[in-house]
């Protein structure tokens, strides 16, 4: 498994597990400080902390510090494997699946219907759309928000997600608003910029994927919106 594997995939498993059982978690304060999050934080809290110490997952890194994140990770995965089991690790983390988005390359998890530029030949799934690539999925994203700003006027993140991801449509649209609110800078709240659109993409994308996810698609997000002209 590559460093960018166990980065990705096998960590937020461990955290996970590491959090359900803090009861047991006394004898594994060191894993806590050597990967630079808090004992007692959420697992999602936990998360966060790891990856913004790994920096922007679009940005290049030098082997040498995939591999001193590597060395953490299997730090973390030996002392997750002492709390749940070794065996119980191993089986857990073949179970963990990538998200929706993620496998149809739709990180945005736009739903069939437009003839969209970049739609794969075989798509996957019977109710959102599969693209060739990433780049094509955060494009078709450029373009829905676009047109929001051009057709339909949507000027904030409250008016872009009750459209987006609507609440009959069974989504926490109350949640989903506030999430972007929080991470998309005010003066971008109008989408009048490339700079907009990489803000929404982004809290988008992490929203409908989660964090743990984000080297799947940010390393594709300014050639994405690049395509969308």
């Amino acid at each position: 498994m590559t460093p960018e594997e166990l980065i990705h995939k096998v960590a937020p498993y461990c955290i996970k597990k590491m959090v359900e059982n803090t009861h047991k978690a006394n004898p594994f304060r060191q894993t806590y400080a050597y990967l630079d999050v808090r004992e007692g934080q959420e697992a999602t809290e936990m998360e966060e902390a790891m990856f913004a110490y790994m920096g922007d997952p679009s940005e290049e890194k030098s082997e040498a510090f995939l591999f001193e994140i590597a060395d953490r990770i299997n730090f973390l995965m030996f002392m997750a494997g002492k709390v749940i089991g070794a065996d119980e690790l191993e089986r857990g983390v073949k179970m963990e699946k990538e998200p929706r988005g993620i496998r149809n390359n739709n990180p945005g998890n736009i739903r069939l219907g437009s003839p969209w530029e970049g739609l794969a030949g075989q798509p996957r799934d019977k109710e959102f759309c599969t693209f060739e690539s990433m780049a094509y999925g955060v494009r078709a994203m450029a373009m829905t928000l676009i047109t929001y700003r051009e057709k339909h006027n949507l000027k904030n993140p409250e008016q872009v997600i009750k459209r987006w991801a609507p609440a009959e449509d069974k989504n926490d649209t109350a949640a989903y608003i506030r999430h972007v609110e929080r991470v998309v800078p005010r003066r971008l709240w109008n989408l009048q910029s490339k700079e907009a659109l990489t803000a929404y993409i982004k809290a988008i994308c992490t929203y409908e994927n989660g964090v743990k996810w984000a080297a799947a698609w940010m390393p594709y997000v300014k050639e994405g919106v690049g395509m969308a002209g």
